[in-house]
């Protein structure tokens, strides 16, 4: 993987779309704190999912399957095999410092924590559909014009 390419050192939020994820699974899109973007395919040869956890250490001991225990959806059937102790570490789960969004059918958003609240508070009266739709228009509003 080319790191000079991504600077995962500024990033503030990304989104995750599980393999089998409605709409463009296996890809992640990451926000930077001075309003860059990048998107990253983790199924690629490219920028494998390991390498990506290597570069972004945020990752590593996350998991993506679904809603964390305490998220509702709506409208979405979930399945999950077992329910005991030996899939406990199935579930979704995110880092400390980090903050997870469910976006519905296996898309995921993940803020840190410092910016958590003011995002939040330009998604607060949105459904998780309206989410996945305009995170990204929201975050670059928020970043982009910081300065202005």
């Amino acid at each position: 993987m080319n790191k000079e390419r991504f600077n995962f050192n500024k990033v503030v939020m990304y989104s995750l779309a599980e393999p089998g994820a409605m709409g463009l699974g296996g890809y992640m899109d990451f926000v930077t704190d001075d309003g860059n973007y990048f998107t990253i395919n983790y199924l690629s040869e490219e920028t494998p999912w390991e390498d990506v956890k290597k570069s972004f250490p945020a990752l590593n001991g996350c998991c993506f399957n679904g809603p964390m225990e305490n998220e509702k959806t709506s409208g979405e059937i979930l399945l999950y095999l077992l329910l005991d102790e030996s899939t406990t570490n199935m579930k979704t789960r995110v880092n400390e410092g980090w903050k997870h969004i469910y976006m519905g059918f296996g898309n995921h958003l993940v803020v840190r924590a410092d910016h958590y609240e003011r995002f939040s508070k330009e998604i607060s009266n949105l459904t998780s559909e309206e989410i996945y739709e305009k995170w990204f228009e929201i975050a670059m509003n928020i970043y982009c014009c910081k300065n202005e």
